[in-house]
């Protein structure tokens, strides 16, 4: 009896079992773009779609087909309600030299929703002439055997 009611008060005692941990978003990767609009009117991809390249340690790489274009640095908030990310660009090359944003991986799709300043952030994914925004869905490209 004793011993029951031993087992039952360490039973009710005990941490109850633990969540599984959250699997936060990553951007890292090689992405191929799919489409790309910017305030609200879709924007031409040309024969070869950009390729962005965003490494484990914060280096954002843009291509053009097999010819990398730029190398630049970002950084993400994968555990805001909505993850941002900041990508910073060359001054000399873009004005301003920042862009601020959110975005989402669902499997092998990730859309990015970007506004070029320092002092807003998009808090929707849309573009539209109202939120002067860029747009951009991305398919992970598939390392080849």
């Amino acid at each position: 009896m004793y011993l029951n009611l031993l087992i039952a008060a360490i039973a009710l005692t005990a941490p109850a079992p633990r969540d599984p941990p959250k699997i936060l978003p990553s951007v890292v990767g090689m992405w191929e773009m799919e489409s790309s609009m910017y305030a609200g009117m879709p924007r031409r991809l040309g024969a070869q779609p950009p390729r962005y390249e965003f490494t484990a340690d914060s280096k954002w790489i843009s291509y053009r087909g097999e010819r990398k274009t730029a190398e630049r640095t970002y950084t993400t908030n994968p555990k805001a309600d909505l993850p941002t990310i900041d990508l910073n660009y060359d001054p000399t090359e873009q004005n301003p030299p920042m862009g601020r944003g959110i975005f989402k991986v669902e499997g092998d799709t990730l859309t990015l929703c970007i506004v070029r300043n320092k002092e807003s952030r998009p808090t929707a994914f849309e573009s539209t002439r109202e939120t002067d925004t860029f747009l951009y869905v991305f398919k992970r490209v598939k390392p080849k055997d």
